[in-house]
């Protein structure tokens, strides 16, 4: 399975023909215990559906600075790429490696034992994300940053409202970034910090129109398809300006925010119109 996310593409691909999965449709989950007390018995799937494998560690209990535990788990995802992966590997969509509450120090520990998958498999995390206070926490939180690699399959409030922010799966099936029908021409940068006024304030301004959140990080890197993009006044730094100058250079539209100049709201909705080129202070 090949995953390809992009201003232009935003899919999963199977044999080149996009795939969009439905867990229970085209999609089974499948559960396999995988803590340190499982005797690794698991019995082979059944059906014709394409597979997304749960590996249970049980990591709701226990400590994850214990040693033994953690070459435990490593021994766990060695025998499912021996024994599964090897056989079912053109019928697995990917494989969950966490279901649970956000939470860095686990989502840290799973991105390390991911890395005993092959490089073709594609990793997931189960994420309940409804305690996050505004959306700006939430894309911080599932951005690429904090996540790496991993590919969030998200229970959140969040995700209803804002479909093609990040590229994540609905833990219930509903619309995501995958589904969408139509470019998503609009990005905003992403911070690693601050321009939490600036920022929530254009999120409420875009409302229904479709965007993407890109962090400052990768921004040249996941900029593609992207032809208006949004940044916070407070945030630039130098090596930002110069990206999105260079972004400007090449025919894209920048819109400089600050939540205390109301002449920034106007322009917002004025989508079809060419936006003035960012001003640096």
């Amino acid at each position: 399975m090949e995953l390809k996310f992009s201003g232009f593409e935003q899919r999963f691909l199977k044999e080149g023909e996009v795939f969009i999965p439905r867990f229970g449709v085209n999609v089974e989950r499948v559960v396999l215990d995988a803590s340190e007390k499982s005797r690794l018995d698991w019995a082979d799937p059944q059906g014709d559906s394409m597979i997304l494998w749960e590996l249970d560690f049980n990591l709701e209990w226990g400590a994850l600075s214990d040693e033994m535990r953690y070459l435990s788990l490593e021994i766990a995802c060695d025998h499912f790429v021996e024994k599964m992966w090897s056989r079912f590997e053109s019928k697995t969509l990917g494989v969950a490696l966490y279901r649970g509450p956000f939470d860095p120090d686990k989502i840290e520990y799973v991105r390390s034992l991911a890395a005993r998958l092959p490089e073709q498999a594609l990793a997931f995390v189960y994420l309940e994300t409804d305690l996050f206070k505004d959306p700006l926490s939430y894309f911080r939180a599932l951005s690429g940053i904090h996540l790496g690699h991993l590919i969030p399959i998200v229970q959140s409030k969040w995700l209803r409202r804002f479909p093609y922010a990040l590229p994540a799966l609905s833990w219930q099936g509903e619309g995501s970034a995958f589904e969408a029908e139509q470019r998503v021409s609009k990005a905003i940068c992403l911070p690693e910090r601050g321009g939490e006024g600036a920022l929530l304030h254009l999120i409420e301004e875009l409302k229904e129109t479709p965007f993407r959140v890109i962090p400052e990080l990768h921004l040249t890197l996941e900029w593609e398809g992207v032809e208006t993009l949004y940044a916070a006044k407070t945030t630039l730094g130098l090596q930002t300006r110069r990206k999105l100058s260079g972004f400007e250079a090449a025919g894209g539209k920048v819109v400089i925010v600050d939540h205390r100049d109301d002449e920034a709201v106007p322009q917002l909705q004025e989508t079809s119109q060419r936006v003035s080129p960012a001003v640096w202070h």
